[in-house]
Parts: structure tokens; C-alpha cells; sequence
């Protein structure tokens, strides 16, 4: 067989492998305009102008995330809302704190599953998240770069009380949330080290914690 026949061959099946990609995105996105749908367009528009095989794969790639992405706000969006309009809000804070949407909307995910236990309402949790972005901007990397210090602060919002070893693995992935709950808490004055005894001592609750870094925002922003 010719060698450029068989290369056209193969990109021909990648490109067909991308379609079912792009039509599986538009079902989940629905007929709603908001953030899914437009992702669905981009990668649309991406495959008009594909050129190589990589950009291909790139598109496919794209896709299984944004599947991946949608499962998980699938877990939260029954008590919290329509699954395209969060994701809609989400994207607007990845914008702004120029972090990765797929992490922003997994801390989303976890601080809506303690969003009960701290009494927080949609607003609240989507203003969290986004100062929490704006806190980790300051120090660089983002938000996949810390996953395990936002795991860690994930499980801090839910386990009633932030306990020391939640609050270190804060402290050292991701200083800037905790100075920003240092300033946000009377008891600690601003001082990091003070609110590090505070949790030590079992005295900083988790929705403590929570409205702490909440009511940074102005001097986050």
C-alpha cells in the first residue's frame, strides 16, 4: 500500500474517533449556552482546522475530560443547581485565577460535600473556591500543583474541626490560604503561627476556617 495512502487512512480514523468525541460532548452539553456547550464549539472548531494527527489525539484527550469533569459535578449539581450553569460560574473562575478548570471544579466538588456540615450556600462555596484560586495564584502552580494540600483543606471543611495535620499539609503546599485564614480570624490576629497553635489546641472549627478565608476576598481580589 502507498505510504501516504496509509497515513491518509490513519487520519482518517483518528479524525473519526475525534466526531464521536465532539457528538458525545454536545449530548452531554445539552441545548443550554453555557460553558459545556462552549467547549463542545471550541473542539468542534479545533477539528475543522486539524492539520496533524497529535491535534487529533489532543481533541480526543479533551473530551474524556470534559467527560471526567462533568461526572464530578454530576455527584453535587442534584442539591446544588443545573450542572451546565455551574459549570458555566466555574469557568469563570478558572479564567480568573488562571487556574485548570478540571481541578477548580474538583475543589468545588469537595467543598460542596461539606457544604452542609458548615451551612455554606451555593454562592459561598463558589466564592470559597474562587478565593482559594486567587490565594494559590499568588505562590504559582495553581491548583493541580497543590492537590494534596486542597485535599487536605477539603477534609478540613468536613470534619467539623481543622485538625494539625490537615492544617501542615496546608501550610506547606499552599501558604497563602492559610495566612489568608490567619487574617481572616480574630483569635490569630493575622499571625500564621498563631493560628497553627489555635489548631493544635483543637479551637479552630471548620466553618471557622471556612468564613475566615471567605471574608478575604477584597484583599484577595
Amino acid at each position: 500500500m502507498d505510504v501516504a495512502k496509509l497515513g491518509l487512512e490513519v487520519d482518517s480514523s483518528r479524525v473519526d474517533k475525534a466526531t464521536r468525541s465532539m457528538k458525545r460532548m454536545e449530548r452531554q452539553s445539552g441545548k443550554t449556552e453555557g460553558a459545556a456547550l462552549r467547549l463542545a464549539k471550541a473542539a468542534k472548531g479545533a477539528l475543522a482546522g486539524l492539520a496533524v494527527g497529535f491535534s487529533v489525539a489532543g481533541i480526543v484527550r479533551m473530551s474524556d475530560e470534559y467527560t471526567s469533569l462533568i461526572n464530578t459535578l454530576r455527584v453535587v449539581a442534584g442539591a446544588q443547581g443545573n450542572v451546565n450553569s455551574i459549570l458555566d460560574d466555574l469557568n469563570g473562575i478558572a479564567e480568573r485565577t488562571r487556574a485548570p478548570l478540571e481541578a477548580t471544579a474538583r475543589l468545588y466538588q469537595r467543598i460542596s460535600v461539606a457544604g452542609n456540615e458548615l451551612g455554606a450556600s451555593q454562592k459561598e462555596i463558589l466564592r470559597f473556591t474562587e478565593n482559594v484560586g486567587l490565594a494559590l495564584a499568588q505562590q504559582g502552580g495553581g491548583a493541580a500543583q497543590a492537590s494534596g494540600a486542597l485535599l487536605q483543606l477539603s477534609q478540613a471543611m468536613g470534619g467539623g474541626v481543622v485538625r494539625a495535620e490537615e492544617f501542615n499539609s496546608i501550610l506547606e503546599g499552599a501558604y497563602p490560604i492559610a495566612l489568608a485564614a490567619a487574617k481572616g480570624l480574630d483569635a490569630a490576629g493575622g499571625s500564621v503561627s498563631k493560628l497553627r497553635n489555635l489548631v493544635i489546641e483543637g479551637k479552630v472549627s471548620s466553618e471557622d476556617f471556612f468564613r475566615a478565608i471567605l471574608s478575604q476576598t477584597d484583599d484577595l481580589e
